[in-house]
């Protein structure tokens, strides 16, 4: 969805640091470079998840795992395809603008939840439908019950994204709250948690524990978003945000050469760490600098038609790119095709025509689930039942839940027959209608 810019106003304060300065002026509607960012960010995590596959065909069938993981000089490569944080930075700045937008008409913390659940979890109970009925055809025509476990993990692994990112949206309006009370008090909550979740896990051996950074690293980025949103990093002079990014980056060398951190920034993704805040604060700060000229290149016709058709359709291309990767992995054995030899020459001068291959497939894919992605307002009950924080709690909850068991048990008859019950309850009970209605 497109990211905006919005008006100052009461309830648009700027940051604590800056209201010495006088309110903020900004452009009103969109956010040509937010949209191109969160664009070419999808982008990258297509490529990168289609690099990362590697196939090999044995004598038990089709085996698929990380081609890149364990490659030495991927390690520097990670530090520039790590866009995870960007994601929730433009992330923040949607949420931002469209929550303050929607209280200034009258809308209700309950509104925004329920329009988000319904954004974010119709399309993936679609997907977890039509994965289902494929595993259902692929038990019946015979396929191996380990080969369909072992692409069912596969597939059932970037729904962290899903299940962390429908968390931090429903929480938008109470992180507003929190950022318009006290924006620099919060972003250091947000980050002292984080490091210090980070320690306890460390010192105590307990990596389990490491996972609640899943909140809070990532609301941090999230409230970067809101910070960019007041036009606080676009007021800063070009030499503080080439100092802001130097720092990030030099604090980033310090924390993996000292061996405190890996310095593989996928490795630092699950479960996320303070690196990652410091990848994220380094793109913001290059990302603010080069404004003016991402600006102008969003302008650019091609540009702009390319960025629309990918952000209309950005939450069915992360869910579908997986499953369409598999697919095209199966056809090619059923076709007696021969697997180059992962990271041999052949097997990297065909990398271009794998990527082109997924990325021709997900185009019909996209253009027919895409349109799932934005339930009509037909398919709303006219009057639904007050959205309050517990009612929001609890469908947040079994949504979330019914996305974790497919995680963790990968795309599986039962996991996914157990995602889709719970999506589709959390949606049943947020005042959603399976069917549209006829007024």
């Amino acid at each position: 969805m497109p990211a905006t810019i919005p008006t100052q106003g009461p309830a648009n304060r700027a940051p604590a640091a800056q209201a010495s300065a006088g309110p903020y002026q900004h452009p009103t509607g969109r956010d040509p470079v937010v949209d191109l960012i969160r664009a070419a960010c999808l982008c990258v995590v297509v490529v990168m998840h289609t690099m990362m596959a590697g196939v090999t065909v044995e004598d038990d069938g089709l085996h698929v795992f990380k081609a890149l993981q364990g490659q030495p000089w991927f390690v520097p490569v990670s530090w520039v395809v790590q866009v995870m944080p960007l994601f929730f930075l433009a992330g923040g700045v949607a949420s931002v603008t469209q929550w303050r937008r929607a209280r200034s008409k009258g809308a209700k913390p309950g509104d925004y939840v329920r329009s988000r659940l319904h954004r974010l979890v119709f399309p993936a109970l679609v997907a977890f439908l039509a994965l289902g009925a494929g595993l259902c055809a692929a038990t019946l025509a015979g396929v191996p019950v380990e080969t369909l476990a072992e692409v069912g993990r596969l597939m059932g692994l970037p729904l962290w994204f899903l299940g962390v990112y429908l968390g931090t949206s429903v929480l938008v309006p109470v992180m507003v709250r929190a950022h318009e009370a006290a924006p620099a008090r919060t972003m250091l909550l947000l980050v002292s948690a984080a490091a210090a979740v980070d320690l306890v896990s460390a010192t105590y051996q307990v990596p389990a524990l490491g996972f609640a950074n899943l909140a809070f690293v990532w609301l941090a980025m999230q409230q970067a978003g809101f910070w960019y949103a007041d036009g606080w990093f676009q007021s800063r002079t070009a030499a503080q945000l080439r100092f802001g990014a130097a720092a990030s980056i030099a604090a980033l060398l310090f924390v993996t050469v000292t061996g405190t951190y890996s310095a593989d920034m996928l490795a630092n993704l699950n479960p996320p760490n303070i690196t990652l805040l410091l990848v994220g604060a380094a793109q913001t700060f290059l990302l603010a600098a080069a404004g003016p000229k991402l600006r102008a290149v969003s302008r650019n016709r091609y540009v702009r038609t390319a960025v629309t058709a990918i952000g209309g359709r950005a939450m069915t291309i992360y869910l579908w790119h997986i499953p369409v990767l598999v697919i095209i992995s199966a056809l090619g054995l059923a076709a007696g095709l021969a697997w180059p030899e992962p990271h041999s020459v052949l097997w990297w001068f065909t990398r271009i025509f794998w990527i082109a291959a997924v990325a021709a497939a997900l185009l019909p894919v996209t253009g027919w689930f895409g349109r799932y992605e934005r339930p009509r307002k037909a398919m709303v009950t006219a009057r639904p039942e007050p959205m309050t924080a517990l009612r929001a709690v609890v469908v947040t909850a079994a949504a979330i839940g019914g996305i974790a068991v497919v995680l963790v048990d990968g795309y599986t008859l039962g996991s996914t027959a157990i995602g889709a019950t719970a999506l589709a309850l959390a949606l049943a009970a947020s005042g959603f209608c399976f069917r549209r209605q006829h007024s």
